[in-house]
Formats: C-alpha cells, sequence, structure tokens
C-alpha cells in the first residue's frame, strides 16, 4: 500500500494452497549497515540515526579529497602556463573555486554511491 509505510507481499503465486502466508514489512532497510528501522527515522539518503554521523564524516573527507584531485591538475596548469598573460594571477581563483565546487559536487554523490554498493555487495 503506498504512503502508509506497510506493503504486504503475497506469495501464493507457486505455493501451494496450505502453505499461503503474507508477509508484512513494518520498515524500511538503512542504506549504511542493512537494519530494518521505521520509515519515519531515515534521512532522505535512508541512512538510520546510527550512520547518519559515521557516514557523512566519511562522505566529507571523500569529497574534499575528490575536488582537490580535480583541481591540483587544473591549478598546476594555470601556474605554469605563462601566454594567458591577458588576466592577471588572482583573476585565475574564481576558475578554481568553481572547479572545486563542482569537484565537491562530484565527490559527494560518487562517496555515497560508493558507500551504498559496497554494502549492497
Amino acid at each position: 500500500m503506498p504512503g502508509t509505510g506497510k506493503q504486504k507481499f503475497d506469495v501464493s503465486a507457486k505455493t501451494p494452497p496450505a502453505a499461503r502466508t503474507t508477509l508484512e514489512f513494518t520498515g524500511t532497510v538503512c542504506s549504511g549497515c542493512g537494519e530494518v528501522h521505521p520509515e519515519d527515522t531515515l534521512d532522505e539518503n535512508r541512512w538510520c540515526a546510527d550512520c547518519q554521523e559515521r557516514v557523512q564524516r566519511r562522505v566529507r573527507i571523500g569529497q574534499h579529497a575528490i575536488a582537490a584531485l580535480i583541481v591540483l591538475p587544473f591549478a598546476v596548469w594555470v601556474v605554469t602556463l605563462e601566454k594567458f598573460e591577458f588576466l592577471p594571477g588572482y583573476a585565475w581563483l574564481l576558475p578554481l573555486a568553481a572547479a572545486y565546487y563542482l569537484g565537491l559536487r562530484i565527490g559527494r554523490e560518487a562517496i555515497k554511491g560508493y558507500l551504498r554498493w559496497r554494502r549492497v555487495r
């Protein structure tokens, strides 16, 4: 039943009439630990309260590492490049900051996806 948090699954499709039962699930599986929790206690990423702090710390560290890996080659290129003297050196900070911001966004989604994939395996 959509919206009620409870889903009923009838397993009677290929079972004999004497073994027909209905399974009822009252919760949702946490993406971090795999335990079943009530749906209203999970956040928008389906992490339980116990996993939220641990996962958020890993995501913060990972997203900064990925952003640095994205920005570092660009920064080295800007520093070593002498042909673009039409802009002062400090003017290159804006594209570097934009690249770092995009790296943070990409890194956050990549790390969250990796953590979910690792738990599913």
